[in-house]
């Protein structure tokens, strides 16, 4: 009985080690990212790049919309791309991964060359809008019943990353951008809820913001996840964001993708920060404090800004 138990431990063990530190996903189930195919995209960001919305998305069809235009998707087998009725060729898989539809990236190009043109606006000249106001999703990881990583301390992430994304709300405003946050106190919730509250407030920027975690207590600093098949304006941002933490003083650990669900679900730019690693004890101990906390909410929020041209 206790061999077949240490065996059991020793397995589990030898799997975090294995699986490295390359982000949430190995510690935070609750980031759920993916498994899709390599070289394929979510429906969602299909639909942000056709600049399209999504009307319908299930396990046995997917359907985008425009004022002229109709994308019909149906997964294998025997998977097909229709606009507008007509039957699109198309190489690769669409699958269905859990409730969402992953299609060919290569496909977009067809798509959108089969699109009907969108009627020209109206010619007669109305007074000149005032400027369209940014509005940035800001997503604190976490809350309510889902702590995310807990330090060696018991300090839970959901109470380090809610008053970050607050403070760099602040910070934002103060830039001149709308801020909508996904959670304002202690409550939990669901990853699809997040993504769709940036779609439907029209969002210019989706940026969630995590603490990692990983077995190896000596690693340290901050890393940006982008989708793996990303809009280049989500590189853009994770880029302006990595940059503006790295003159903050955290260490960076690169740009990586990962098919998280706040990531493949939302038609906008989107960005995941994890702001650093709650298993090294000296990191822990910056992020409990006020002081670190607002100059890692300052760069987060300098470099969405520096994103938006602000």
């Amino acid at each position: 009985m206790w061999l077949n138990r240490f065996l059991g431990v020793a397995a589990g063990f030898l799997g975090i080690v294995i699986g490295g530190c390359n982000g949430a996903a190995q510690v935070h189930p609750a980031h759920q990212r993916l498994p899709a195919p390599a070289q394929t995209i979510s429906i969602y960001q299909l639909a942000g790049r056709l600049k399209l919305r999504v009307e319908h998305n299930g396990r046995t069809y997917a359907l985008l919309r425009s004022r002229r235009n109709t994308v019909t998707i149906f997964p294998d087998p025997g998977g097909s791309i229709y606009v507008n009725g007509v039957r699109l060729r198309h190489s690769g898989p669409i699958r269905a991964v859990q409730t969402v539809l992953f299609v060919p990236a290569s496909s977009a190009r067809p798509i959108e060359m089969a699109l009907r043109p969108e009627p020209p606006p109206h010619s007669a000249q109305p007074p000149t809008p005032p400027a369209r106001q940014p509005v940035v999703v800001l997503d604190p990881g976490h809350g309510g019943r889902d702590p995310g990583a807990i330090a060696a301390s018991g300090m839970f992430e959901k109470d380090v990353v809610l008053p970050v994304a607050l403070m760099a709300r602040r910070y934002l405003e103060a830039f001149g951008v709308r801020v909508v946050m996904t959670r304002r106190g202690d409550r939990f919730v669901g990853l699809e809820e997040r993504a769709e509250l940036a779609n439907k407030v029209g969002a210019d920027l989706f940026v969630s913001i995590h603490a990692d975690s990983c077995p190896r207590a000596a690693i340290s600093g901050h890393t940006l996840y982008v989708a793996r098949a990303p809009l280049s304006a989500s590189l853009d941002a994770a880029r302006d964001i990595d940059r503006a933490l790295s003159r903050a003083g955290v260490r960076s650990r690169g740009i990586r993708r990962g098919d998280y669900r706040v990531l493949v679900r939302t038609t906008c730019p989107a960005v995941l920060v994890e702001i650093g690693y709650l298993s090294n004890r000296f990191e822990a101990r910056r992020l409990a404090g006020n002081s670190h906390r607002q100059n890692v909410a300052y760069a987060i929020a300098r470099g969405v800004a520096d994103f938006l041209g602000r």
